[in-house]
Order: C-alpha cells, then structure tokens, then sequence
C-alpha cells in the first residue's frame, strides 16, 4: 500500500504499523530518514536513568522513550522499575547491560511475548570485560562493570555507565553523548545538536558544523603536536576552529641551522588542516633587515618555512584558513 490509513480517522482501519508511519512525522530523522530512538531529555535522563541500590539490583528511573519497531513506538516508564542482577562473578569483572525494548509476536517481528519489558544482559567475566550483544528491538540504557568483590550495586568498583541515547521531536534539538555519537547520526539540512559538553552544532551538507567557540588546541612541549626543530624549536602554537575556519598563531625560536623550505616540525591537527596549500605571515618586527617572510601549511598538516632563510632569535606568525 503507498498510501496508509489515516490515524487518527473515522474509518478507524489504521492497524499499529499505519499508526506508526503516522507518527514517523513528529519525530526527528537522520538524512536516510532513520528516526532517532532514545530517552526524551530531562534533568533525570540528562544525569543518571539508571542508579545504584544496596543490592545486586538497579534502579531505572521515571523516563520516556521513543523505541523503533517498524515504526516509532512511544513508551513511558511512570515509576521506578528495579531490573536484578546476577551474583558479582567468582573472579575478574563483567559488564552487564540493562535495556528497554518494546516487544512484538505479530509478524513480521515475532517476539515471544507482546508488551514492554526493561531488562538486563548478563556480560561474560574476565580481565578486560566488554558489553553483552543485544538482540533486535532491544535498546542499551545503561552498562554496569561488577568486579568480583562487589556484593551490591553501590560497592567499591561498581561503574555505572549511563548510554541512553536521546531523542526529540522534528525539528527539535538533538543531544548527544559524545563526538562519537554525534558523528554516527547523518542529519538533514539545519538539524541542531548539543553535546554534553555543551558545544553545539548544525546540520549542513550532510555533515554537523560547530556553532560554538571551541577552547584553543595548545600544542607545545608533551603535546603530540610539538616537535623540536634543529638549532632552534617551537615555544607555543596553537589553532582554533568555528564554523571550518581555523586560526594558528604560534611562536618560534629561530636557529641559524635551520634552512628555508625545511619542515619547522610542527603538525596541525587533522580536523584542523587546510584543503590547500596556505599561506601564513610571521611578524616582521623579529626579523631585522628580512621583509615580507611568509611560511606554508600544507594539507598533510606540515608548516613549511617560506623561501627566507631567518636571521633573528624568535618570531610569532598568525594565519587562517578554511578547514
């Protein structure tokens, strides 16, 4: 059938999957049109769903979610609802991890019961533990790593990590976890997105522009970024990035080894690189009788002394390029 029955609609033919291509409007989509599963955010969803208790048991706290089976399904948890654990493991830790899903016998789903259910995956002990697999439908709120000295949820050792995506309405903001999260989520044309952290992004062209003043990426002597050079070496460099545009300024100490041309050792961050080879000034007022010494950046991420060998002890630059 192209065209669904209508819902709400006086015939009143709409089965569930007609009520649930309805409701694909109202909630936010990737570009595939993928709907966005997870827990609307509140200050309860946005700090801990899931808590500790004094027993091999957690708590998932009052929360709504948005659940994909064939179709949104919206579900409410109206109370605390405790979810048990297995004993903590006779040596080593595992991982468990708690879930929501809401269940389906009707084909083509075949569940082996109808209803929501919130439950726990037990992990596999051992000295690196990682997250059970879940089956279809079910959806990851939380993972809880039980060492084996553990006799309740709020002992010593017990981490309780909070994984519950979230959702929105269309057109809403998306929040998400982390950079990661956020970069697994392929949004549509003006789609907004917050981070935890607060930094804040927009969707366009198919990928999320940061909309927020990033804090500068200091690159200077422990960073991975810094790298001394013969006769001489960086002091500071650093760059800054909003919206593709990217700024570096930095200071260098100028040996009289150091050849035009050469690498200044220097590497930009990847996320930080120019699409073409750039041209940044250095200030000439460190440079006695040299005048208009440029150096480059490179797409690789190399700063390249210009075609002026330096005579002076030190220098700052500046540039600033489309990333």
């Amino acid at each position: 059938m192209s065209i669904r029955n209508g819902w709400p609609a006086v015939s009143g033919a709409a089965d569930q999957y007609d009520i649930r291509a309805a409701l694909r409007a109202t909630i936010a989509q990737d570009a595939t049109g993928r709907i966005k599963t997870g827990a609307a955010a509140t200050s309860t969803s946005l700090t801990m769903l899931v808590t500790a208790r004094q027993d091999m048991a957690v708590d998932l706290q009052p929360s709504d979610w948005v659940l994909d089976r064939r179709g949104p399904v919206c579900l409410s948890v109206d109370g605390v609802e405790t979810i048990h654990l297995a004993p903590a493991p006779s040596a080593n830790s595992r991982v468990d991890t708690v879930w929501i899903m809401q269940r389906e016998t009707q084909a083509p789903i075949g569940d082996n019961a109808d209803g929501p259910l919130a439950g726990i995956t037990t992990g596999v002990p051992g000295i690196s533990p990682v997250a059970p697999a879940l089956t279809d439908g079910q959806l990851a709120v939380a993972d809880i790593l039980i060492p084996s000295t553990a006799t309740n949820t709020s002992s010593d050792g017990v981490v309780i990590t909070q994984r519950a995506p979230y959702t929105t309405m269309q057109g809403g903001l998306l929040r998400f976890r982390s950079p990661t999260d956020l970069n697994l989520w392929t949004p549509v044309d003006g789609q907004r997105a917050r981070l935890q952290d607060g930094t804040e992004y927009v969707g366009s062209g198919g990928v999320w522009v940061s909309q927020t003043q990033p804090a500068w990426v200091v690159c200077d002597t422990g960073n991975s970024y810094y790298k001394p050079q013969p006769g001489g070496g960086l002091q500071a460099l650093s760059v800054c990035k909003r919206s593709g545009v990217v700024e570096l300024m930095g200071r260098i100490s100028v040996g009289g080894t150091v050849q035009k041309y050469s690498d200044m050792g220097a590497m930009i961050p990847v996320s930080y690189r120019p699409t073409a080879v750039t041209m940044i000034q250095c200030d000439q007022s460190q440079w006695g009788q040299l005048t208009g010494p440029s150096w480059y950046v490179r797409p690789d991420g190399h700063i390249i002394w210009g075609p002026y060998k330096p005579n002076a002890t030190d220098a700052t630059f500046h540039g600033i390029w489309t990333a």
